[in-house]
């Protein structure tokens, strides 16, 4: 399944976090929540759009929290839709 990203916003203020996605289904949980999102016409991203990093060859991986944002504008809706999903 590709990737759900788009590019990123100009400036981070002008997208909201809505919200947050951490550990090894980080990548699949975001994507699912970007493709809810943008099904009920909300725009979306997430960020990053990887979530593994690696350090330099020592083997170790990282794994960071991954953002779904909306704009300031679609915050409430999204959040509402997130919550009905999650019932």
């Amino acid at each position: 399944m590709p990737r759900l990203t788009s590019p990123p916003p100009k400036k981070s203020e002008e997208w909201v976090p809505v919200a947050s996605f951490l550990g090894l289904e980080a990548d699949g949980e975001a994507d699912a929540c970007v493709a809810l999102l943008q099904g009920s016409d909300i725009p979306a991203v997430r960020l990053p759009t990887n979530n593994i990093a690696t350090l330099g060859g020592l083997g170790v991986t990282i794994s960071q929290p991954v953002l779904v944002l909306v704009p300031p504008d679609w915050e409430d809706a999204a959040k509402e839709l997130l919550e009905q999903d999650a019932v």
